[in-house]
């Protein structure tokens, strides 16, 4: 059901075994994501490309996905504004959190075209930022480990 539900929105998204969401935008980026959560000993939960250009519509319906997912202990998203603009994946990300309440950690990570807007918004929501995405994963590996609990203090 995701992957037909991810369709609908254009979305690339592929459910795995792991319990690491991961949102990104492009299929490189997104590929170089898992690769680190692996890396450091995580498991990526999924494939989520939301491609370039994403709307806050696209983004949100992405994020519903990953927020269904019950086997997921934190979530990532990391994303390069180029064509997509860092403030409207937080407009997606917060549309989708308006509408379900996230049980787990998520950190973000995003450089580019309106970084400093798309930060802005999702710091005022109190989501975890980071600033690189070795940075991002670790936070993230952390959280589905139950190895850092500073963000749910």
């Amino acid at each position: 059901p995701p992957e037909v539900e991810a369709r609908k929105y254009g979305l690339q998204y592929v459910k795995l075994n792991g319990e690491i969401g991961c949102m990104a935008n492009g299929a490189g980026l997104t590929m170089a994501t898992m690769d680190l959560i692996s890396y450091f000993d995580g498991k990526p939960a999924n494939f989520l490309d939301v491609g370039g250009g994403a709307t806050p519509e696209k983004v949100a319906a992405g994020f519903r996905i990953l927020l269904s997912d019950k086997e997921i202990r934190s979530i990532i998203v990391n994303i390069f504004g180029g064509i997509t603009r860092c403030d409207d994946v937080a407009l997606g990300i917060l549309a989708a959190l308006q509408e379900r309440k996230p049980r787990v950690p998520i950190v973000v990570r995003m450089a580019g075209t309106n970084a400093g807007e798309g930060r802005k918004i999702l710091e005022e929501a109190h989501l975890v930022m980071a600033d690189t995405l070795v940075g991002a994963v670790q936070k993230s590996v952390a959280f589905s480990t139950g190895g850092w609990n500073g963000y749910l203090d």
